[in-house]
């Protein structure tokens, strides 16, 4: 049994889009426009741009982070203290994390780092 399709949804496209939306749908073989339309808008792939910008959750980890990181250091210095070692790797690990991030941010704007 099909369902009752009573609603409709109006969108407007340019003389080219109609061409390239009607062309895709036929090469799907669907019955009919509204059915690939209808299908891409349930099942299709959007592409979702990444924000230049990071959210206010990973800025307050991030602000944590060295908050934790000079009061680490501080306290270093003033003792005299080394480091302990595992400490290195987890410095190489956020530094990683904090490069990713920038390239993540350049990319999504459009910038080749």
């Amino acid at each position: 049994m099909s369902e009752n399709r009573a609603r409709l949804i109006r969108v407007r496209v340019s003389e080219e889009e109609h061409r390239t939306i009607t062309t895709r749908a036929e090469r799907t073989h669907c019955f009919s426009l509204s059915e690939y339309v209808r299908r891409m808008a349930l099942h299709g792939k959007i592409e979702v741009r990444q924000s230049r910008e990071l959210d206010g959750e990973t800025l307050d980890q991030l602000r944590r982070l060295g908050v934790n990181l000079n009061q680490m250091t501080r306290q270093f210095h003033e003792t005299g203290q080394r480091p302990p070692p595992e400490l290195e790797p987890l410095l190489e690990k956020l530094s990683a994390l904090v490069d990713e991030q920038i390239r993540l941010s350049l990319a999504a704007a459009g910038i080749d780092d």
